[in-house]
């Protein structure tokens, strides 16, 4: 007797289904059904258990499923998950080609939600899959903002395979979608963490001129990276920014006097970038390569590629741990707006000079302390028209 035939074993109940059941098949505690017209096989999965009770339901769709086929009408293709993430991914790596990031975040994500949606179909999904996903996800200690990127690059899917015609509806507008509040550094740095932080940094000279531009100028740290020489206009002085996720983001901005002076510098590497990548020393006979301050054995001017967002990540947070004041870069962003706010108080021009296409994503940037505010009244106050006092 074969192993899968003795009595008690799933490959024998499996058996003893499909002869009880004929055209149903249990697949993963499910029902699927098959049957052919005119030769042509057609199969689909079902949300139904494969218990007994649910047989006859699983028998009935079959069989309406094969009038429509018999009447010749078209029947929506059903795609597995699977095969729709790889299709996504595709589109998504050409769509995102000038934002690499963007879409290697999605693939990242699309990982785990194949490992535990993979056998479905698209069509099959449902919030409480996605509310399952969650619990699973944060059973094994996943932060909320990495759960939230998860079902941000679910939801574009969702968003493809409705355009694909392989579903209706997008799941995950219906579930709740996590906080990214813990994610946010929005924080503020004080005069001396900024000594502190940019003293210990002079060890990384890449580093230490990004976050200078960025605390200058407001810049977000992938507009200083992707900066090319072309956009840089030392004479009058101004930058361009010339790629970004809005409208507002392509902008040009004003330089401070020690912007100049750092672009002006790195200007002279032989290279289309502001901050150019490193290459090994042996490679620098390709070009006029300048050696790297206080890193042996790399140099800067590699024409292939501009310094990377990991690079610097990596520079940062080593600058950070020696020095002992721990924050995101994207906090010199918030110092920077919250200081251009409180010297200029000209909420609109801080909006353009970050790039923000509405004023309700500025209020995340300017951080307004209390002294702030009782002065703000104190102005307020003073110039009000004093009141006749009234006495009966």
């Amino acid at each position: 007797m074969k192993p899968d035939l003795i009595p008690g074993l799933k490959g024998d109940s499996v058996r003893r289904k499909k002869k009880k059941y004929p055209g149903l098949r249990d697949k993963n505690g499910k029902w699927e059904y098959r049957f052919m017209v005119d030769g042509r096989p057609y199969q689909r999965m079902t949300d139904l258990e494969a218990t007994a009770r649910n047989a006859s339901v699983a028998l009935k769709l079959r069989e309406d499923h094969r009038q429509v086929v018999l009447l010749g009408e078209e029947v929506k293709k059903r795609v597995r998950f699977n095969e729709a993430t790889e299709r996504f991914i595709a589109w998504s790596r050409q769509a995102h080609r000038d934002h690499p990031n963007t879409w290697r975040r999605q693939q990242t994500s699309v990982a785990s939600l194949k490992e535990m949606l993979g056998h479905l179909y698209v069509d099959a999904l449902k919030p409480g899959y996605l509310d399952d996903y969650m619990t699973w996800r944060r059973e094994n200690g996943i932060s909320e903002v990495t759960l939230r990127h998860d079902l941000h690059a679910l939801s574009q899917l969702c968003q493809y395979s409705i355009r694909q015609g392989w579903m209706d509806t997008n799941p995950v507008r219906a579930v709740d979608m996590p906080s990214d509040r813990d994610s946010r550094n929005e924080r503020v740095l004080t005069n001396e963490e900024e000594r502190l932080y940019f003293e210990t940094a002079q060890k990384h000279p890449a580093a230490f001129d990004i976050g200078r531009l960025i605390i200058l100028q407001g810049m977000r740290p992938v507009e200083v990276l992707s900066l090319l020489k072309e956009h840089v206009d030392l004479e009058h002085p101004t930058l361009r920014v010339v790629k970004g996720k809005s409208r507002s983001a392509r902008r040009t901005l004003n330089l401070t006097a020690e912007s100049l002076t750092t672009l002006g510098r790195r200007m002279r590497w032989d290279s289309p970038f502001v901050f150019p990548g490193m290459v090994a020393r042996e490679e620098a006979g390709k070009g006029n390569y300048q050696p790297v301050k206080g890193r042996p054995g790399f140099v800067f001017g590699s024409h292939k590629r501009p310094y990377t967002y990991s690079a610097y990540i990596k520079a940062h947070n080593a600058i950070c741990e020696e020095c002992g004041v721990l924050f995101d870069p994207y906090s010199l962003r918030h110092t920077f707006a919250t200081r251009f706010y409180t010297e200029t108080k000209d909420i609109f021009a801080l909006q353009k000079v970050l790039g923000h296409a509405d004023l309700k994503t500025l209020q995340r940037y300017v951080h307004v302390d209390e002294e702030h505010v009782r002065e703000a009244m104190r102005k307020f106050e003073e110039g009000l028209r004093p009141v006749v006092e009234v006495i009966n």
